[in-house]
């Protein structure tokens, strides 16, 4: 929808350092498997943002809360990638997407967990008190 809409995209890309940066991806570009096997843009030139950069994330997650708190898959790419917004609030907008048996009735958190401004789910859309 977004490349539909005329807007940019960009994926995720975890460098070497475990820093996790985003790359321009378009339609038909080439994706290649990580070191985790999981396919991000490849090593080609391409124009590349900071996390700061971004309107919009779409966040991936194995459970959140209704408190805006999520559990991710334990490698904390996207807490490192977005840890300014503890001291700020959007832009970007942080928005997990995930099915209605994710949900939990709380989560635990740590220091350094960034959480949600949102969720999307297949019963609809709902925003977090920030």
């Amino acid at each position: 929808m977004a490349l539909e809409a005329d807007k940019s995209v960009y994926l995720p890309r975890i460098k070497q350092t475990n820093a996790m940066e985003f790359v321009a991806w378009q339609a038909g570009d080439p994706l290649c498997d990580n070191r985790f096997g999981i396919p991000e843009p490849s090593l080609r030139e391409a124009v590349v943002l900071s996390a700061e950069a971004l309107d919009l994330v779409l966040v991936p997650l194995l459970g959140f809360d209704m408190r805006g708190n999520r559990l991710g898959f334990g490698g904390g790419f996207y807490d490192r990638a977005f840890d300014f917004r503890q001291l700020r609030d959007a832009p970007p907008v942080l928005c997990g997407y995930a099915y209605d048996e994710q949900r939990c009735d709380a989560l635990e958190t740590a220091e350094w967990d960034v959480a949600l401004d949102a969720i999307v789910t297949p019963s609809g859309l709902r925003f977090f008190p920030g």
